[in-house]
């Protein structure tokens, strides 16, 4: 809290507009706006997004080579052959795979099994030595789900002893698509398929809607759609376009409770009594336990799950990923614990990455790991273990942050790693430990030449901002509309302003807060603020403040309330109506209140050359703050012009709550502060 600042997104459409649309669709204006700043502009496409029905799905035989895989697989079942579908070990490829076995043992009789990989030995992907065991089994056809693209030489070992395959993959294609029967991808370059973002589940639900289709099958495929909806939550692929449709049907259709294994997996993660089953809900409660088969052991533990209608079959599989999902996450507190350690740590503060390298660390658990470290640290973040009787051999996960592309960065140190693969926001990769201060370097290289200024400042995405009168259960009800949440279509953060802190408290073994704000009519409303308990004393010292928050309806006692997840709090009125120029891209402005100028920073010096010469405790900002308060500073301007400072070795932070004046600095520019120039846009 106080450490981020506000990036609010630019109005996209007129007012005249925004009003005649809001009374179209009969939603509040501020709903209007919200989509239109995420696309969705027409009457057509509003149309589509508040109620995305079935009929509005694309043609499957618009994936390149859709017909081809088709034709192979009913010659299979023709044939009377033995197909073996190729899987992954995430909640992904698990749906996939269960929805495909499921599908063509069903539906078209045929003789198959499938394969998924172990994530500790094996890794992602096709092998040769899988390959090996399938055509020992008798296989003479593979399909791949999740998998696929980048196995040119395992396909071509595959074809070697006879076997034939179909790559369903919705992963980003290589230079060249593998020769093999059929390469169903919407990635690839000459796929007219429109739904680029589809799962690896939605790519194979649309080659069963196309097998449907060629045997006279019409909407029995789409029970299939809670599994579908699932595996694309878990995928985190953007909420959008064909995969709404997805997942908004599937959750409907999740409470008929057809997938027994699924039911059991949702009462065990208590989503019975009446819990609302939403994305949000399923990516925290469902999903984890799904994926901790495949961390933590053999992931067709799982699949057995998904397919089986025998309840107590399914409650004994479902008990035991509850279970390995509570072993996943004390080896990732455990992991992230030491991880923290000095010792563990090889990067240093002033570092554009964080970087952690232990001893028997659970391969399962280093991607959550670096995830975390990520999320604390607001940097990328690389999380190694030694491989086994190996001094020097270390493999591992990385994360990333907005604005520093991983894999353009990890290709900067390409000749100092072993092997690395990924994306814009997360790698693997394996290295030698002793490479690890110049990759480190190079990284750091990387971030000033080439990463967006952005990534260095933390800062909160706006959607909107709300007029005290909007602040009411019935608009928490409708903005239930623009569910399901997930990536690209975010929960709506809003912000209002001038709210009067009527009181606050700690809650829940003082980890949390519950803040009562009041609005200009005197109205009392009741927010939440999560793991800010620390933040207790300075909130209750303010009177006037700006919230973000999210808005949602609380169900107690058969009651409904209002009440505002606080995601941050900024001791300042925002001028939203005279912000600062753009910054960053034409889509976001922010506030003066987020930006700190020379004069700031000679006012700050100055008190503390004033007051506090022989050094200061954290403490001491409360005094500094209140000095400075009627220069508009608030506690974000403070903290940053702190931090802008110490990097200057102006000030020195000598413990976590000393700091001490360099007395002995000379005379420095501010220019040369890479947070300082960050801060106002600049690199």
């Amino acid at each position: 809290m106080f450490e981020k600042s506000w990036r609010i997104r630019s109005r996209c459409m007129s007012e005249e507009d925004t009003g005649f649309l809001a009374r179209k669709f009969n939603v509040p204006e501020y709903i209007i706006d919200i989509l239109s700043k995420r696309g969705v502009c027409s009457e057509e496409d509003i149309e589509s997004f508040l109620n995305p029905q079935l009929n509005m799905l694309t043609d499957p035989m618009m994936l390149k080579d859709m017909e081809e895989a088709v034709e192979r697989i009913l010659h299979s079942s023709d044939i009377g052959e033995k197909v073996t579908i190729y899987g992954d070990y995430d909640a992904d490829g698990i749906t996939s795979t269960s929805i495909l076995y499921h599908f063509l043992t069903c539906f078209l009789d045929i003789d198959v099994d499938f394969y998924i990989p172990d994530r500790l030995s094996e890794g992602y992907g096709m092998s040769v030595e899988a390959i090996d065991y399938i055509s020992s089994r008798g296989t003479s056809l593979i399909i791949t789900v999740d998998c696929g693209i980048r196995n040119h030489e395992e396909i071509e070992y595959a074809k070697s002893k006879g076997i034939d395959v179909v790559v369903t993959d919705h992963h980003q294609c290589g230079e060249t698509i593998p020769d093999c029967v059929a390469c169903v991808n919407p990635t690839r370059p000459d796929c007219p398929f429109p739904h680029k973002d589809l799962a690896g589940v939605g790519v194979t639900f649309k080659l069963m809607s196309a097998l449907g289709y060629a045997i006279g099958l019409d909407e029995e495929v789409y029970e299939y759609l809670p599994i579908v909806a699932i595996g694309t939550i878990g995928d985190a692929v953007p909420l959008t376009g064909e995969n709404r449709i997805y997942v908004k049907n599937g959750l409907e259709m999740v409470e008929r409770g057809v997938w027994i294994g699924l039911t059991k997996l949702i009462e065990l993660s208590n989503g019975k009594n009446g819990v609302n089953l939403t994305a949000t809900y399923i990516a925290f409660n469902v999903v984890p336990k799904i994926n901790a088969a495949g961390r933590m052991g053999e992931a067709s533990r799982a699949v057995y799950l998904l397919l089986t209608d025998d309840e107590d079959v399914a409650g004994g599989y479902a008990m035991e990923l509850v279970s390995e999902n509570a072993r996943r996450q004390e080896l990732e507190a455990k992991t992230l614990q030491e991880a923290l350690l000095p010792e563990n740590l090889k990067s240093k503060d002033e570092d554009s990455v964080v970087i952690a390298v232990g001893k028997n660390w659970h391969h399962g658990v280093i991607g959550i790991v670096a995830a975390r470290l990520m999320e604390r640290f607001n940097k990328p973040a690389i999380v190694l273990a030694y491989e086994e009787d190996s001094d020097f051999l270390v493999r591992g996960s990385a994360r990333s942050v907005e604005g520093f592309n991983l894999y353009k960065g990890l290709s900067t140190a390409e000749d100092l790693l072993i092997k690395f693969g990924g994306h814009e926001m997360a790698a693997g990769l394996t290295m030698d430990v002793a490479n690890i201060p110049k990759v480190i370097e190079i990284l750091n290289e990387y971030a000033v030449k080439e990463a967006e200024v952005s990534f260095r400042i933390p800062y909160l995405e706006i959607d909107g901002v709300v007029g005290h009168e909007d602040l009411t259960l019935e608009n928490a009800r409708l903005l239930k509309i623009i569910e399901p949440y997930g990536q690209g279509n975010e929960v709506p953060v809003l912000c209002a302003t001038n709210l009067r802190v009527a009181s606050c408290s700690k809650i829940g073994n003082d980890k949390h807060l519950r803040i009562n704000f009041q609005t200009e009519n005197g109205n009392v409303v009741q927010g939440v603020a999560f793991s800010k308990g620390p933040f207790c004393s300075i909130i209750s010292s303010l009177e006037c403040v700006s919230v973000a928050f999210r808005m949602e309806v609380n169900s107690y006692n058969n009651t409904e309330s209002l009440s505002l997840i606080v995601e941050d709090i900024h001791d300042c009125g925002l001028n939203i109506e005279n912000p600062t120029e753009k910054r960053y891209n034409n889509d976001y402005c922010m506030s003066n209140s987020f930006t700190l100028t020379r004069r700031d920073m000679l006012l700050f010096y100055k008190v503390l050359r004033k007051f506090y010469k022989d050094g200061f405790r954290f403490y001491d900002l409360y005094n500094i703050r209140r000095i400075l308060q009627s220069e508009g500073f608030n506690w974000y301007k403070l903290r940053k012009a702190l931090d802008v400072f110490i990097e200057l070795d102006l000030v020195r932070r000598d413990t976590k709550e000393i700091y001490t004046l360099n007395l002995d600095a000379e005379k420095v520019e501010l220019d040369t502060s890479h947070l300082y120039k960050a801060l106002n846009g600049e690199r």
